[in-house]
């Protein structure tokens, strides 16, 4: 990008080499970069602090990417360094694109910045078993009402299955009375609700998006790894990621449903077990498998053509 390369010692360009030395340092063992990576990334905040005292630098997409790569640097030390996560810097920017006025005058950067942003949140309340921040949902409703790309509205969906998942992990916490069978019918046919919807979504743009199985053609070289004997194709690796957020969130739900169906069992007596709530376990068991089996059909697409040993090189493709 032009925009970070004019200054080597802009904020944006501060926070790339922050993320690179991290990535460098984990990657050699060297604890003597330490020090020095610190004292990148304590540059790139304090020039950042800097822009945005400055109007034309708080409307500007470089510094909303500026924040972008420092929660990315965040997200990366959390992983390799065992550190809590924190999404301060993911409100910031949200913070940041208040001043950017109505979304219909958005540059496209900006408008992708903001939905991954949004995205970003949604998967981790998910993973974290938590509701989606206040925030991001302002955000969500502002860009729902201005887009119509299908990747948005998935991220919609996302946020009813964090709602879904945290009553039914509060229920089950014992944060709250013990559900009632009545009350557990509800939260069940509101998951199966959801998931109608999910698999509604997946329907109209699997016409475009894939998958599309392919089968090798006996022995090729160099060889292409299959799942199960075939490998699912995509238009793109960002369509074949969303179906996969896709299956994730009906994953979610299935698992949800599948402890609620166990729990309302418990709490009906052995006379009046049906048939049809075993015949529903066992549904949402072979859909959990389903569900899995598509994202593993998905990994070797994703992977690509690794006929040979991967280098350093391949982080940038």
């Amino acid at each position: 990008m032009p925009a970070v390369s004019s200054s080597r010692t802009s904020a944006a360009a501060m926070s790339i080499s922050a993320v690179a030395l991290t990535v460098y340092s984990r990657w050699r063992m060297d604890k003597s970069l330490a020090k020095c990576r610190a004292k990148v990334l304590g540059q790139a905040i304090k020039s950042l602090s800097y822009d945005l005292q400055k109007e034309d630098s708080r409307r500007s997409d470089l510094t909303l990417l500026t924040t972008l790569l420092l929660q990315y640097h965040s997200a990366f030390e959390s992983l390799l360094f065992s550190k809590k996560s924190t999404i301060v810097h993911h409100l910031g920017a949200l913070a940041l694109v208040r001043e950017f006025g109505d979304p219909s005058t958005w540059s496209p950067i900006a408008s992708e910045f903001v939905g991954v942003i949004i995205h970003l949140d949604i998967t981790a309340a998910i993973r974290e078993q938590r509701q989606v921040h206040p925030e991001v949902r302002y955000w969500r409703s502002i860009i729902n009402s201005t887009s119509v790309d299908p990747s948005r509205y998935l991220d919609t969906l996302g946020i009813q299955v964090a709602d879904l998942q945290f009553r039914a992990t509060a229920f089950q916490g014992g944060t709250t009375l013990c559900l009632s069978p009545t009350e557990i019918d509800t939260l069940l046919d509101d998951i199966q609700q959801l998931d109608d919807s999910l698999v509604l979504w997946q329907g109209n743009v699997s016409r475009f998006w894939g998958p599309f199985n392919w089968s090798p053609p006996g022995i090729i070289f160099p060889p292409i790894q299959a799942f199960q004997g075939s490998c699912h194709v995509y238009t793109s690796v960002t369509a074949a990621r969303r179906m996969n957020d896709s299956r994730s969130h009906r994953l979610t739900l299935a698992l949800i449903s599948l402890k609620l169906n166990v729990e309302r069992e418990k709490s009906i007596e052995e006379v009046c077990k049906s048939s049809s709530s075993q015949s529903g376990v066992h549904v949402l068991v072979k859909r959990i498998q389903w569900l899995v089996d598509g994202i593993c059909g998905s990994v070797p697409f994703c992977l690509g053509n690794r006929s040979r040993i991967g280098t350093v090189l391949d982080f940038g493709t």
